[in-house]
């Protein structure tokens, strides 16, 4: 009986020690396929990792080169704005140049058509007017004949340069100056200048003459009386006045030249139309015959 006791308490012993190795043994085993369960997880987790930041680096390199591309084409835009404004400015010139170029044409066509009008039968009936005109002046009017040719050899069509023209005589030079209209009719203004120094200063033409220059300017006003009259017998409807004006030194052009003082006395004309008269007389005088009223 009592061994029987024993096997009993040795067979419950024998049960409790394989139950308690089992249950240890499953415990292991779970702890093991649990690592290796996680250990899967963590290799997954490692390769979506990878992944994504294999993922992010393409991305972050493709943000590069949209940046890149946004850099390069915002330069490109700059340089446009900047060829637009040059653009813009060129346009503003070319169009004030254009305005420019649109007056000087219309002023060309102007003169083209006022040329037209003075048509060729008009030069011709003209030049007859004016012979017969000139076979009534006096070798004294020489000046006038000289005049014309330089009218009617003046192309309408081209306009002529101003003339600056100096003489000398003495300590004094008169500068000469022509200023054509758009007709090519020249006005002519006079100044004198006297040598102070190493240069020239300003000077009135009766500076030139001692103190009998008023009986020079009675005698110069008698013979542009002469000349007047002869102008005024070939057309009185150039003047506005039968008689001319008693010209003083200060209103009268002086010029030398080639040994002569020549006085300039300008007419006034009614109309333009007498610009065949050609507007003045010329007064002229040898050094000689006028010696003693010169200082």
């Amino acid at each position: 009986m009592l061994s029987n006791m024993l096997s009993r308490i040795l067979v419950l012993v024998i049960s409790f020690c394989f139950a308690t190795v089992s249950y240890s043994q499953l415990t292991v085993k779970e702890k093991v396929v649990n690592s290796f369960t996680r250990k899967k997880q963590l290799v997954a987790l490692n390769q979506k990792y990878d992944s994504l930041a294999l993922k992010s680096t393409e991305k972050d390199s493709i943000i590069k080169k949209h940046e890149e591309t946004y850099e390069s084409l915002m330069l490109d835009y700059n340089n446009l704005d900047l060829k637009r404004e040059g653009l813009e400015s060129e346009l503003r010139k070319a169009s004030k140049l254009n305005t420019k170029y649109s007056k000087q044409l219309d002023s060309l066509s102007q003169l083209h058509e006022e040329s037209a009008r003075y048509s060729i039968q008009q030069r011709e009936a003209d030049s007859i007017r004016y012979f017969t005109l000139l076979q009534k002046l006096s070798e004294k009017n020489k000046f006038v004949v000289d005049s014309l040719k330089r009218v009617h050899e003046v192309r309408r069509d081209k306009q002529e340069p101003a003339r600056i023209e100096n003489y000398y005589f003495k300590n004094f030079k008169s500068v000469i100056t022509g200023t054509p209209d758009s007709k090519n009719r020249f006005t002519w203004t006079f100044e004198l200048f006297k040598k102070d120094g190493e240069n020239y200063i300003p000077a009135e033409n009766e500076e030139v003459f001692n103190d009998r220059k008023e009986e020079l300017l009675k005698i110069i006003n008698d013979r542009i009386k002469a000349d007047f009259d002869k102008a005024y017998a070939l057309d009185k409807d150039c003047f506005s006045k039968s008689t001319p004006p008693t010209y003083t030194f200060k209103n009268l052009g002086l010029e030398f030249r080639d040994g002569k003082v020549n006085f300039y006395a300008v007419f006034d004309f009614a109309t333009e139309n007498c610009y065949y008269l050609y507007g003045y007389t010329i007064v002229d005088f040898s050094v000689e015959e006028i010696e003693e009223f010169l200082n």
